[in-house]
């Protein structure tokens, strides 16, 4: 991971900090505490990478093959879509 956090005068100062090593206990000098204003940036990971794919390339252009269905529960109206798997209040 990246952490950047103000340095003398302002500047920004930047370190990497590997989690890995302050994890298992092999470079504890690593294990900085974080301060007001300090920046932390934690790069995408493989998966992370392959769902996004998936998400943009696949699931958005396979067309989505189903029904909706709604029915009066008590004074309002429940409905059902098959195209997702997620139970939803009809509008």
């Amino acid at each position: 991971m990246l952490l950047i956090r103000r340095g003398p005068e302002n500047q920004a100062l930047a370190m990497m900090v590997n989690m890995e090593k302050v994890n298992d206990g092999t470079d504890l000098s690593q294990d900085v505490y974080l301060k007001p204003f300090d920046i932390v940036y934690v790069p995408k990971t493989a998966i992370t990478n392959a769902n996004l794919w998936i998400e943009q390339y696949l699931t958005r252009m396979v067309p989505r093959i189903g029904f909706t269905y709604a029915f009066p529960v008590g004074s309002g109206i429940m409905g059902v879509d098959t195209t997702s798997t997620i139970i939803t209040p009809a509008k």
